[in-house]
C-alpha cells in the first residue's frame, strides 16, 4: 500500500511535528506512562521515575526522567499505570532497549507483551525483538502473527501476517490495530509478500484487500483501502463472480486467486511505522 492519505491511524497516536519526533497531549497518549510538556515519558527498570521515549525532543529522548527536571520543570504526576520497573499483566517487566535513540542513549523496543513498549502509539508492533506474536486488538480475538518490515522496497512499512478469519474478521482486526488489510501496487511488494507466506502457512495463500463488490456479471474489483486498482495478478478463472461478492488471496506462486469472503485463512494487515 503506497496511499498514506488513507490510513486509518489509531485514535492514541498524536500529532508530529517532525520525523521522529512524538507529540503528545495527554497521558493516555503515553502508554505505561505519562504525558510531560509534549514528551512522553515511560516505564523502565533501570530509571526510578521513569525514561523519555525514543520518540521525545533530541535532547530528552532515552533520558531517565527525574522529577525536578530542569528541562521541563514538571513532577511526576500518578497516572494510574503500575510504578516504573514493576511487573505487567504478563508478569514480566520490559528491559529490552535499542541500539540509539536520538541522544544516543539506550531506550526500550517493542516486545510482545502487550504493551506500549516504545510508545509510538501501537501495541506489539514488528521490532527487531519481535517478530512473531499473539496480536490481541481491542474487541477482536487473539491470533498469531508474523510481524516483519517492508526491507525491500519501503522501509516505513511493516506487516501483520496472521492466523485465519473470514472477511469481516480480519477486516475488523486489521482497522483495530491502525492497520488495513493490504493492498498490492507492484511486483516487489507482490513476491516480497508471497514470500512471506510461505514462510508463515502450510495454506500457501493469504487474503489481501481486493475485493469485487459487484453484483452478478462482470467483476468490479476494489481495494478495501480505497487505494487505485491499476495492478494485478488475477488469473483467467472468473466463474465464481457469477455468485457476486468475491474476495482475492495471493498465493505463493505470487500469484491472486478469487475466494468466497467467508473462507477463514490467513490474511495480510499493513501499517506505516509511526
Amino acid at each position: 500500500m503506497r496511499a498514506w492519505g488513507l490510513w486509518l491511524l489509531p485514535l492514541t497516536t498524536p500529532g508530529c511535528i517532525d520525523p521522529g519526533i512524538f507529540v503528545c497531549d495527554d497521558d493516555p497518549q503515553c502508554p505505561r506512562g505519562q504525558c510531560v510538556v509534549g514528551n512522553c515519558v515511560v516505564e523502565d527498570s533501570e530509571c526510578e521515575f521513569g525514561r523519555y521515549s525514543r520518540y521525545a525532543q533530541p535532547d530528552l529522548a532515552g533520558r531517565c526522567y527525574e522529577p525536578d527536571d530542569a528541562s521541563t520543570g514538571t513532577s511526576v504526576a500518578s497516572t494510574g499505570t503500575d510504578a516504573p520497573g514493576s511487573t505487567s499483566d504478563t508478569g514480566t517487566a520490559s528491559t529490552a532497549v535499542a541500539a540509539e535513540s536520538s541522544s544516543g542513549a539506550p531506550v526500550p523496543v517493542e516486545l510482545c507483551n502487550g504493551i506500549d513498549d516504545d510508545a509510538n502509539g501501537l501495541v506489539d508492533e514488528w521490532s527487531p525483538e519481535n517478530d512473531r506474536c499473539e496480536i490481541c486488538p481491542p474487541d477482536n480475538e487473539c491470533k498469531w502473527c508474523d510481524l516483519f518490515p517492508d526491507d525491500v522496497a519501503d522501509p516505513q512499512t511493516f506487516y501483520y501476517l496472521c492466523s485465519d478469519a473470514n472477511y469481516d474478521e480480519f477486516v475488523g482486526f486489521c482497522a483495530a490495530l491502525g492497520a488495513p488489510i493490504t493492498s498490492i501496487h507492484d511486483d516487489v511488494e507482490n513476491t516480497f509478500l508471497s514470500i512471506k507466506v510461505a514462510e508463515f502457512t502450510p495454506y500457501a495463500r493469504a487474503n489481501i484487500g481486493l475485493r469485487d463488490f459487484g453484483d452478478v456479471g462482470a467483476p468490479a474489483w476494489t481495494w478495501v483501502d480505497g487505494s487505485e486498482f491499476s495492478y494485478e495478478r488475477l488469473g483467467d478463472d472468473l466463474t465464481m463472480h457469477a455468485e457476486g461478492d468475491v474476495c482475492v488471496h495471493l498465493r505463493t506462486s505470487a500469484d491472486w486467486d478469487a475466494t468466497h469472503c467467508n473462507n477463514g485463512q490467513p490474511f495480510i494487515c499493513e501499517a506505516p511505522r509511526p
